[in-house]
């Protein structure tokens, strides 16, 4: 047998105890997902879990130890014996095998089992009706089992019995999105406790829309029923598809400039650049944000022949998925200047926001509500000397010593000036120096820290 599988019967409940051996490569297995087919070739799944690998993977292969196990618990059949198949496929984080029922080609691995009928269950009041609709304002930003942000909405299935419920009756309802061409294959079991009652299944929103329709029976220990008895909605409910995100999204952008020269006397520059990611709450569509550049000249007419033309003829810089994240992007000073005769001299930076159906908003997040920031970069081997003067009121304040680890203290602090309005000025750079009571520099300590950064136009 693929795994070994062993019953309690206790004349309500059947339990199925279930034991594996794991995979060799336990690189990105997670555990397995066990599914009931009630009865035996019917294709009718009476529950599919997912559980996850508790053996010990350390453990040598074949042992107790390195075995997975699982516990299944259904009613039995009320009707009489019925031949059941168990089946286990496994699963990562992110991905299930697809369930391929037994005597189909590379069929799923499984175990025949032989469940005795109930002994004196009744059937309980069986479904009526179902309808379906989208809960509305349910639309919200959360994070899934595996930890990413996806867009949920949900669903609300109302189900009438023929009559009152019996007690421990639940409503096992299951969802198609193929206009009932296919069920998902599996089921929500909700405990109903009146005639009529509202239940809420939470989903991903459908990247382009989608229409879905709800089918649901009766169940209560000891008389599982099945989709035989199933009542189908008689409408679908579409469910609109992700909505492009807003424009104002993200905020507080701001930008500066880093430059240096490399060991071959030639000067390279980049930017630092910050911003405020929206939260879940301000924008239910968000998946990432992309920071992206292009050059353009003193028009402000796009290089065409640099990056995509769906952003503007710019290229993604970075990007990040979090939200409400205040974003620092510092990737160093590794670009050129462009040429003196370059057409296309200006920088031009623009923020996105994207949803997980691929569109792309550009944002209105740069000083001024502007939807992009420019920076103009001639070259600082060819610029004109500033003059001396053009730094006044030089200050240092909040002054801040923080003792660490290894007993030594580092300090920070806040240097603020006046500048001149002067083109030839556009970096500033400072340094830190250790002196003596007289003002002469510290011999052993000539340069604490030396910074160098770019005036831009909201400086």
């Amino acid at each position: 047998e693929p795994f070994l599988l062993s019953k309690v019967e206790d004349g309500v409940t059947v339990t199925l105890a279930v034991e594996y051996d794991p995979p060799a490569d336990m690189s990105v297995f997670a555990g397995v997902t066990a599914h009931v087919e009630a009865p035996d070739e019917s294709r009718v799944i009476a529950l599919a879990n997912d559980y996850d690998y508790n053996g010990d993977a350390t453990a040598e292969a074949g042992t107790a130890a390195r075995r997975g196990t699982c516990e299944l618990k259904l009613p039995q059949p009320s009707g009489g014996n019925e031949t059941w198949r168990v089946y286990l496929t496994p699963r990562s984080r992110a991905y299930k095998v697809p369930l391929v029922f037994h005597g189909e080609p590379n069929a799923s691995p499984s175990v025949a089992v032989e469940v005795s009928r109930a002994t004196g269950v009744a059937a309980p009041p069986r479904v009526a009706r179902v309808a379906l609709a989208e809960k509305p304002a349910s639309r919200r930003l959360a994070q899934n089992e595996d930890g990413a942000w996806v867009t949920f909405t949900t669903l609300q299935a109302t189900v009438e019995l023929e009559a009152d419920p019996q007690p421990n009756q639940w409503a096992a309802i299951e969802l198609s999105r193929d206009n009932k061409g296919h069920w998902d294959g599996w089921t929500y079991d909700k405990p109903i406790t009146s005639k009529t009652q509202t239940f809420d299944i939470d989903i991903y929103v459908p990247a382009s829309g989608n229409t879905f329709w709800a089918r649901a029976w009766s169940r209560i220990p000891g008389y599982p029923g099945s989709a035989a008895e199933a009542v189908q909605s008689d409408a679908g409910a579409y469910i609109a598809g992700l909505a492009e995100p807003s424009p104002n999204a993200v905020t507080n952008a701001s930008l500066s400039i880093l430059w240096r020269k490399t060991d071959q006397d030639i000067y390279v520059w980049g930017p630092v650049v910050q911003w405020t990611n929206p939260t879940a709450e301000q924008e239910p569509n968000f998946w990432t944000t992309m920071l992206r550049v292009g050059w353009v000249n003193a028009n402000g007419e796009p290089k065409t022949e640099y990056g995509d033309p769906e952003f503007g003829y710019s290229a993604e810089v970075t990007n990040d998925e979090h939200p409400g994240k205040v974003v620092l992007y510092d990737g160093g000073q590794f670009w050129l200047f462009p040429a003196e005769d370059d057409p296309f001299p200006i920088a031009r930076f623009s923020i996105w926001v994207r949803n997980r159906a691929g569109a792309a908003i550009k944002q209105f997040c740069w000083p001024g509500g502007a939807d992009h920031f420019d920076v103009s970069l001639p070259n600082p081997a060819k610029d004109v000397a500033p003059a001396a003067d053009l730094i006044r009121n030089a200050r240092v304040s909040n002054v801040m010593y923080t003792k660490q680890d290894n007993g030594q203290y580092q300090f920070t602090f806040r240097i603020e000036f006046d500048a001149a309005d002067d083109t030839n000025l556009w970096a500033v750079e400072s340094s830190v120096q250790i002196v003596t009571a007289d003002g002469a520099p510290c011999p052993e300590e000539p340069n604490l820290a030396q910074e160098r950064f770019g005036i831009t136009p909201d400086f």
